[in-house]
């Protein structure tokens, strides 16, 4: 079994202005790309043997500049690694959202987003993210496998498949690993 590492795309301005961007197709910013392409620099000591991303265009932008730099094969977008859908509230801020709405959302990962119309259920969510890591886990051939992902994808495979009850934000460019083990997902010391 490879070890995954969970790579968070590179900064846009929705995330600058704090606006829910969720399967919105929002574009990497100049510093989310410089971002990715710092990534790219350092990513020879982590030893991926190949490089995925989800299919929504921050993550693929932020894979392809990795990759660039890094030499890492690009192999291609999977479905399973994109953001939880949210939506009406694409688009809105925090404020936004408690107007419009009437709820206090802090995190993709919140139950009360499923309240909200055209959302995805948090349940369908948390079976994507599972389907996609087994899936990535189980590439034949390499020891390392790194995807570009989203906020709200790592926070689940932390807080959730982890055990983690507190839901740890990611900085952008930021990564984490897990590998399968006994049948679950373990975090991997970095």
């Amino acid at each position: 079994m490879a070890l995954v590492f969970l790579i968070r795309h590179g900064e846009t301005d929705s995330n600058l202005k704090g606006i829910w961007q969720c399967g919105d197709e929002v574009p990497l910013n100049s510093h989310g790309i410089e971002q990715a392409r710092e990534f790219g620099r350092n990513a020879a000591e982590l030893e991926i043997g190949a490089l995925y991303s989800s299919d929504m265009i921050r993550a693929r932008q932020t894979a392809e500049e990795i990759s660039g730099i890094s030499g890492i094969p690009y192999r291609g977008r999977i479905f399973e690694f994109r953001e939880r859908g949210c939506g009406d509230i694409s688009g809105l801020d925090y404020y936004g959202i408690v107007e419009k709405y009437g709820i206090h959302l802090t995190s993709i990962l919140s139950p009360d987003l499923d309240k909200i119309p055209g959302s995805e259920p948090l349940s369908e969510f948390k079976n994507r993210v599972i389907s996609g890591l087994s899936e990535l886990a189980s590439v034949s051939g390499l020891e390392k496998v790194g995807v570009v992902t989203h906020g709200g994808v790592m926070a689940y495979v932390n807080s959730m498949i982890l055990g983690k009850g507190i839901i740890e934000r990611f900085p952008n460019c930021s990564y984490m690993i897990v590998k399968k083990e006994n049948g679950s997902f373990v975090k991997v010391d970095q």
